[in-house]
């Protein structure tokens, strides 16, 4: 119970801060390698690992970071584009 209430509090802060589009993946693939180390750790299944499988799983591991680091650094283009329309155009309440 005590590691979801720090996550909780950790993702809130996190949004806090900055935009939920680069918080929320960042957390998810964090959390994600985080328990797969933890899991291979505590399991002892790193110990059993042929060569090819660990190449396999650092491989993995590797296209999560670097998936989420494309998809977090993306700068939101049409999300300003459609800010700046809406702001330019009247409104339809008049």
């Amino acid at each position: 119970a005590l590691f979801a209430v720090s996550q909780t509090a950790v993702l809130n802060r996190g949004i806090g801060l900055h935009s939920s589009l680069f918080v929320v993946p960042l957390f998810s693939a964090s959390f994600l390698i985080a328990n797969l180390s933890a899991g291979g750790v505590f399991f002892d299944e790193f110990s059993s690992f042929a060569l090819f499988q660990l190449l396999g799983f650092l491989l993995g591991v590797a296209c999560v970071v670097a998936g989420v680091t494309a998809l977090a650094t993306k700068e939101p283009e049409e999300a300003e584009d459609d800010k700046g329309a809406r702001s330019s155009s009247p409104s339809k309440e008049e």
